[in-house]
């Protein structure tokens, strides 16, 4: 119960970051997928787990793989 909580509390603090970026990005004339940068952002985190030797070649290729059918799935990232 309690890690399902963390992951609502973790969707929801996502959506507010999303927001927060957005309306700044907006200030500045900059249009720009913010879901696209959430994607870039989570490649990003398993690229680093790779290097730091964290997780597998094989590892990175599903989470890679994971993070572009979420964001080319009608852009339906889980957060």
């Amino acid at each position: 119960m309690a890690i399902e909580k963390t992951n609502e509390q973790f969707k929801h603090d996502m959506a507010t970051a999303r927001t927060y970026v957005s309306a700044e990005l907006k200030m500045y004339n900059i249009d720009i997928d913010v879901r696209l940068l959430t994607t870039i952002s989570v490649m990003q985190s398993i690229a680093l787990k790779f290097i730091d030797g964290s997780i597998s070649a094989e590892e990175a290729r599903e989470g890679f793989d994971g993070a572009m059918a979420m964001y080319t799935n009608n852009n339906k990232l889980p957060f």
